[in-house]
């Protein structure tokens, strides 16, 4: 349980007996809570970064030569690490924003622009990864293979992209849907401070 939920529960039960925690205390511990989860979320897409990018380098030194990726899947490739360093900053700033203080109301509003582009950061990763995943299966089955016509090989691929992309959404759920519900918690409970 957290320290804030057992603050909660101990005022309940007996109030006078325990030391009083003011508004402003309260407001630190949430504050903390709240730059920690966020320096979580910038860190955690700091790590897919670097394994996306080991997988695409990995590709490009050891991936099959007879299957040659068209020049705008290779532009789309650019622009793709282009707009993920984009949300990098974008969780870097507001992660910087956070671990200053602030009025209550300018935290809460720091939280809500955080759950946002996290989400949006979410659902373009997982279009970008089945999209780049059904265009090489789209490549594949293009290229001169011998078993780039069997109906098997196409339906067994199918079947294994979107286990991986449900794979994917439940790994992008458990990581960053825990840091966004500690958020959410934090915001409701900053909404009750009064100053």
């Amino acid at each position: 349980m957290e320290e804030l939920d057992i603050l909660k529960k101990d005022w309940n039960k007996n109030r006078d007996n325990f030391p009083k925690v003011s508004e402003r205390e309260i407001y630190a511990m949430l504050h903390k809570k709240s730059s920690t989860t966020v320096k979580w979320i910038l860190i955690i897409s700091i790590l897919e970064f670097v394994f996306w990018g080991i997988i695409t380098l990995s590709n490009l030194l050891f991936g099959s030569r007879e299957i040659k990726a068209p020049l705008f899947v290779t532009i789309m490739d650019y622009v793709n690490y282009v707009i993920i360093i984009g949300f990098m900053i974008l969780f870097y700033l507001n992660y910087r924003r956070i671990t200053t203080e602030k009025p209550v109301k300018e935290l809460m509003a720091t939280i809500i622009d955080v759950r946002k582009i996290v989400r949006a950061y979410v659902i373009y990763n997982i279009i970008i990864i089945s999209a780049s995943m059904f265009s090489g299966l789209y490549m594949f089955m293009v290229s001169d293979s011998p078993h780039t016509h069997d109906i098997y090989v196409t339906i067994f691929s199918v079947i294994a992209i979107a286990l991986i992309i449900m794979l994917l959404v439940l790994i992008y759920r458990l990581l960053y849907g825990r840091l966004l519900k500690k958020l959410n918690k934090n915001y409701n409970e900053l909404k009750k401070i009064k100053f």
